[in-house]
Order: C-alpha cells, then sequence, then structure tokens
C-alpha cells in the first residue's frame, strides 16, 4: 500500500511547488498593493427603468454621484442609504474637493448646485459653446472642453460673484479633463496618453497605455480606465492595473475608488 503511496505525495508536493511559483510570479508581475486592498460592493437601489449608469463621482466623504444614460443625475446618500433624483438632460457633471457640484447641460452651458437650496444657477455668459467635458478643483477653479476640443478655464471672481472664462489652450486638441484638490491639471490629449499639464509649453506625459477616462487626486496620483476597461492606479511613478470590467470609476479625497462595472454593480476599493 505505501509502494503505491509515495509516488502520490511526491506528485502532490510537486503541485504544490508549482502552485507556490506561480504565485510568485503572479506578485511580480501584479504589484502586491492589489492584493491589500478591499473591495466591497456597494448595495444601490435599481434606477427607474434601469438605464444603466454611464459616470460615477464623489466629493466629500462617502456620498456619491451618477449619471445614467438617459442623461439624469441622481444623489448617494450614505447615511441613510437613500438614492434622490437630482436633474435631467445632463451631459456630464463634476464634483469639487469642497462638495460642490457644477453640470453641463443639454443646452451646453454650465450651472453650479447651490449647496443649501438645492437650486442650480448658470455660471457662464453664454460665450462658450460647452461640450461634455467637465472637472473642478473646487468651486473656485473649473476646467472644460468645449465642442471643438479645446481647454477652457473658468475662474471664481469674488468681487463680482461670477465666473471669467478663457482659453488654456486654443490651438491642441483634448479629450478629457480632470483638476486634482492640489489644482494639478490632467488631461487626455490627441494619442489618448494621460499627461500631466504644467503650462501651455510644459506637458509631462506619465503613460504610454491609452486612457478614455481619468480622475486625479493630486500631482502623483491618478486613477484612469483604458480603452479595454481595465482601472489603472498611477502613483509616483508606476502604473498597476487593479480591476477590471470597469465603466466609470472615481476616488474621494481620502483615497478611496469608487467604480461601477459593465454590469452597472458599484464596488468600493481602498487601502488596508
Amino acid at each position: 500500500m505505501a509502494f503505491y503511496q509515495l509516488p502520490f505525495v511526491k506528485f502532490l508536493r510537486l503541485n504544490s511547488i508549482g502552485a507556490i511559483i506561480i504565485l510568485i510570479i503572479y506578485l511580480i508581475f501584479n504589484d502586491l498593493n492589489v492584493i491589500n486592498m478591499q473591495i466591497s460592493k456597494v448595495n444601490v437601489p435599481p434606477f427607474p427603468n434601469n438605464p444603466g449608469i454611464k459616470k460615477i463621482d464623489v466629493g466629500q466623504g462617502e456620498d456619491f454621484w451618477i449619471l445614467t444614460y438617459d442623461d439624469k443625475l441622481y444623489h448617494w446618500i450614505s447615511v441613510r442609504s437613500e438614492l434622490l433624483y437630482v436633474r435631467s438632460d445632463v451631459l456630464d457633471f463634476t464634483i469639487g474637493s469642497d462638495g460642490i457640484v457644477f453640470c453641463i447641460q443639454k443646452d451646453n452651458k454650465i450651472y453650479i448646485r447651490n449647496y443649501y437650496h438645492n437650486a442650480w444657477n448658470q455660471i457662464d455668459d453664454g460665450s462658450y459653446y460647452f461640450s461634455n467635458k467637465i472637472s473642478a478643483c473646487s468651486y473656485k477653479t473649473i476646467y472644460t472642453i468645449n465642442d471643438n476640443n479645446r481647454l477652457i478655464k473658468g475662474v471664481y471672481d469674488i468681487n463680482s460673484n461670477t465666473y471669467n472664462w478663457e482659453y488654456v489652450d486654443n490651438s491642441r486638441y483634448y479629450y478629457h479633463v480632470s483638476c486634482a484638490p492640489d489644482n494639478s491639471l490632467w488631461i487626455i490629449g490627441p494619442d489618448s496618453y494621460v499627461y500631466l499639464y504644467v503650462n501651455y509649453f510644459i506637458r509631462v506625459p506619465v503613460a504610454e497605455i491609452v486612457f478614455k477616462q481619468i480622475k486625479a487626486l493630486h500631482e502623483k496620483y491618478v486613477i484612469g480606465i483604458d480603452y479595454y476597461d481595465n482601472l489603472w492606479e498611477y502613483n509616483s511613478g508606476t502604473w498597476i492595473q487593479i480591476r477590471s470590467n470597469v465603466k466609470s470609476a472615481t476616488i474621494n479625497y481620502l483615497g478611496v475608488i469608487y467604480v461601477i462595472d459593465n454590469d452597472n454593480l458599484v464596488f468600493k476599493i481602498k487601502n488596508d
């Protein structure tokens, strides 16, 4: 009996060694930081008529906002586990580090949400035809892209209580923009590569992967989704793939990532 068991024991040992080697190789090519991430599902109630989720963004804390494919904006209030319908005909929206929400409507104008009265006020003067990309550092500074893919900046003037608008770059094409709380500006250029925008003359390339969406936390940290729906994290010069099957992603100012997968499920990812 023992004569037949010995080869089987050796077989098990060889398979265990092989499994360990495969795990080591996996950890070499997939950073250990991914193993240390906690991933949990956020139970959001179903939407009317199940239109599907197009975008998610988050400001302060764990409250987040969702834009559906039928251009309706919803607010998820985490402490009450309540989903509130907010506004229709929204092309894009953004939340600044102070929690202030801006949106571009189908009339191609920009509106700001009055935090205390839940009212929306137009903040542009109609001189620019805004497209469907917007990002706010805070209520003081907004970046957006017009229908010609030109980069535009809006700065709040406390004396006049209005926003002043100007072209940042009227000679190049831009396809996505993200402004971080530290006012660092990240863009996706015409080659679909990610750049840290310093000024008109200096754009620092930070990836050789083509991206369709980015969200910046600060000058050395940004997340992005490539054209294969993979979610990547850039941290101090290193890119790490942290999740696949992702449609939209954002990050709050504590470094917690929220993602929507292609099944319209919402997940929260944070480092231990």
